[in-house]
């Protein structure tokens, strides 16, 4: 049976996203989720399971990240202006993220959900 999950790698994602896609909803990927200094502005991976990845540098801009595990996730120098979360958020690291306009409303960090206009722990 298939519940709609696609399977893909981070180089087959990467790659879709530099040929002009950019919406990545519940994806599994399968490797290594070292995407760190990659270019994914205005994309949206909702429902995709991030859990540890490594978005370091990257250019998050306007990109939604609703229903993702990010758990353990590394955003430390990220632009995450005007990205939109509704996630888990445990362990991340924003240190030094550009977070004007991002949005956190729903999301959850240690059993807190966070409400509109908080941002994640630092």
């Amino acid at each position: 049976m298939n519940d709609g999950i696609r399977t893909m790698t981070v180089a087959e994602l990467i790659a879709q996203y530099r040929n002009g896609l950019r919406e990545f909803i519940d994806i599994d990927l399968e490797d290594n989720l070292d995407f760190s200094g990659t270019d994914f502005e205005g994309s949206c991976f909702d429902g995709t399971w991030l859990f540890g990845a490594n978005f370091r540098n990257c250019k998050l801009q306007n990109t939604s990240f609703r229903r993702c595990n990010l758990k353990c996730s590394d955003f430390r120098g990220a632009d995450l202006r005007h990205a939109v979360f509704d996630a888990a958020l445990e362990s991340s690291d924003f240190a030094g993220a550009i977070l004007d306009g991002a949005i956190f409303n729903g999301s959850t960090a240690y059993g807190y959900t966070m409400k509109d206009g908080e941002f994640p722990p630092q």
